[in-house]
């Protein structure tokens, strides 16, 4: 067992009457309900899987509402728990050190539960737990769910400035944390993030995406956000399935011929730069835009401007050029898709362009575009050493 064995009930109790409850505390039903629970806790029978594994059903019978004060109230004990752990300078022989620690990990394994249950969040308490939060080592399990639960409310209902800024200072509190929880969330809010207008001067290319997004009237401005909050940053193509089937009604809403128009505005030309700057949100934004016009290539009528967009990328260099990867193999398999008059010379250029990456210290690139130019070769009887 990682908590002391020598220490009494007793001693837990007055570790966490520690903390002082402020009688017109806003969450204070539910840091009373917390100190109730952890005091009439039997310390002496958990072990460590019930630390951090910490769950009960005593919260079962607490309304929503309580629940998500309680939730609150955990995040706020759990960052002072932490903070009078340094503050103390328990060292980690001290009983005090592990009665700490001990405490921490139930009110740890609270969150964690009230984090996965459906609970009826409002925006403001979703940008009241987005600002209150932070991490240390960026390990635990709460460093997604407030991620999920932002993404989860706009997905029903918009993603205003005020959750957007919220989510902006969370994220920036992990800037310094490295692990990899922490950076899938790091990459996955820098996909909402390009929907954050408050940017200035251009510097790379969705940057231009969201000037032509301003421009537009707000009904459509509406419904592009709807249609980016949709999208998932997710690697290695796992979520191109889901976002095809979801992308009809978005064709439906917009229209197949508003969409082209101001993709072919916003697509990065090889006539105004060869080389485009791109952030790690602009390059999963893009390649949903790729797998965007597949679809609506379907339609003959549409199939000639798609191809001419998707035909542009590969006439393109990236800075950096690893984060463009998921998008030139999404054009790569685009083309594969289309007839050689449309993508064989586009096929040979992005596949060009792989091998430049591949040889660059440091850099990955994998065998997608590479398989793409064989298989179409040998579809069609073409060389694949042609260039």
């Amino acid at each position: 067992m990682r908590h002391s064995k020598t220490a009494s009930k007793a001693e837990y109790q007055d570790a966490v009457d520690e903390f002082v409850i402020p009688s017109n505390h806003p969450h204070g039903e539910g840091h009373q309900w917390l100190s109730s629970f952890l005091k009439r806790l039997d310390w002496s029978k958990l072990k460590d899987p019930s630390l951090w594994g910490f769950r009960t059903n005593e919260t079962d019978s607490l309304s929503p509402k309580v629940q998500i004060a309680l939730l609150k109230s955990c995040i706020e004990r759990m960052i002072w728990l932490r903070d009078h752990r340094k503050r103390t300078g328990f060292p980690e022989q001290d009983q005090g050190f592990w009665i700490n620690y001990d405490i921490g990990g139930v009110v740890y394994g609270i969150a964690i539960d009230l984090f996965q249950r459906p609970l009826p969040f409002s925006e403001d308490d979703i940008c009241e737990i987005l600002e209150s939060m932070h991490h240390d080592c960026g390990h635990g399990g709460d460093v997604t769910p407030p991620f999920d639960l932002t993404l989860a409310y706009a997905r029903k209902h918009q993603l205003s400035t005020k959750l957007l800024t919220a989510l902006k200072h969370y994220v920036e509190g992990l800037r310094k944390v490295n692990s990899t929880i922490a950076r899938g969330v790091k990459r996955k809010s820098a996909l909402l993030f390009v929907l954050d207008d408050s940017c200035g001067e251009q510097h790379c290319w969705s940057d231009r995406f969201r000037q032509g997004l301003k421009a537009l009237p707000e009904r459509q401005q509406k419904d592009w956000r709807a249609m980016i909050i949709q999208m998932d940053a997710v690697e290695f193509a796992r979520n191109k399935k889901t976002w095809k089937n979801k992308v009809p009604q978005f064709i439906e809403n917009l229209g197949a011929n508003h969409i082209l128009k101001c993709l072919s505005a916003w697509w990065p030309a090889a006539i105004e730069t060869h080389v485009w700057p791109l952030e790690t949100g602009g390059s999963y934004l893009l390649q949903h835009f790729v797998w965007l016009l597949e679809v609506i290539a379907e339609d003959e009528k549409y199939a000639q401007r798609c191809d001419s967009l998707v035909v542009q990328l590969s006439a393109l260099d990236w800075k950096p050029k690893e984060r463009a990867q998921k998008v030139m193999v999404a054009a790569a398999q685009y083309l594969e898709q289309r007839p050689p008059e449309v993508s064989w010379t586009a096929l040979q250029e992005l596949n060009a362009w792989s091998e430049s990456v591949g040889k660059k210290p440091g850099y990955s690139t994998g065998s997608a575009i590479s398989k793409a130019l064989t298989s179409f070769a040998k579809k069609h009887q073409l060389s694949s050493n042609k260039r």
